[in-house]
């Protein structure tokens, strides 16, 4: 599945209106080794700051899950880690905050020794005065 972002609006008491979206990178896949989504990545550079969250089910084995969230420079084309969630080793969910955003964001992650059904998931903000 294709990365997804949809963008929303509302507003907030004196004029002040606050824009956000919600992406899904990964829609419960089972994974059971490294991928990514850099063939897909959401251009974010609207927003100021936002939120990722993995939510990780369906332990088998041994499983080890390192996630970057990655970046990719509009000059050189070279992607860079902007958060990480790292050893992931157990069932659960956990999140990041993540800042820089731009205009090609995008997850790259390695799974080893197990698998996971896994869903990352971000939320993205931006206030202005009107």
């Amino acid at each position: 599945m294709a990365a997804v972002l949809e963008i929303k609006k509302a507003v907030v008491a004196n004029e002040y209106y606050h824009f956000w979206g919600e992406a899904v990178f990964v829609n419960s896949e089972s994974k059971s080794g490294n991928f990514d989504t850099k063939a897909t990545p959401l251009n974010l550079s609207l927003f100021k700051e936002g939120t990722i969250t993995l939510k990780v089910a369906s332990k088998s084995s041994s499983p080890v899950l390192n996630v970057n969230i990655v970046a990719q420079d509009h000059k050189t084309g070279d992607w860079r880690i902007v958060g990480s969630l790292s050893e992931l080793t157990e069932n659960g969910s956990v999140s990041v905050e993540v800042f820089r955003l731009s205009h090609a964001m995008a997850i790259d992650a390695t799974l080893a020794g197990g698998s996971f059904t896994i869903t990352i998931t971000g939320e993205f903000k931006r206030g202005h005065m009107q």
